[in-house]
């Protein structure tokens, strides 16, 4: 069996490259467990612990693509935030990241996602992946009304 090694070099090389991409600001919050409001038939979480707060990249690897459910479109799209590998604790399934600030993407800014996959990395890995998802309303729905 082949052992593989990497230098120092070639992983601090690839970590000062890889951050440097990293052009947003976030904050990752785990969330506690909330309550069902039997009024407004709504179920609220609240804010835990921050887990995070620091330099990120949010990235989306394909076009879209768009499914018909009940008469209604619904786009989808494959989203990553990359962040520094070393951070401790590591982001879980289902925290919640708010994007502070995006200089190369204003329209980022107060946008939140939930994790819904976490990598476990790798030997070259200097950053940590994870698929996130955020949902918004369709700009034809009158919330009004609803």
């Amino acid at each position: 069996m082949t052992r593989i090694t990497v230098s120092d070099y070639a992983k601090r090389y690839l970590k000062d490259r890889v951050q440097s991409h990293m052009n947003c600001t976030v904050a990752i919050t785990r969330l506690k467990r909330g309550a069902f409001n039997e009024v407004t038939g709504l179920y609220t979480a609240t804010v835990g612990a921050e887990v995070y707060t620091g330099p990120a990249r949010i990235w989306s690897s394909n076009a879209g693509t768009v499914f018909d459910s009940g008469g209604g479109e619904l786009a989808m799209v494959t989203t990553y935030c990359s962040i520094p590998q070393d951070v401790v604790p590591v982001p879980d399934k289902d925290d919640q990241i708010e994007v502070q600030g995006c200089p190369g993407d204003p329209d980022l800014v107060g946008r939140v996602f939930r994790i819904i996959f976490v990598d476990g990395g790798g030997l070259m890995t200097p950053t940590r992946k994870m698929q996130i998802v955020s949902q918004s309303e369709n700009r034809s729905w009158d919330l009004e009304a609803l």
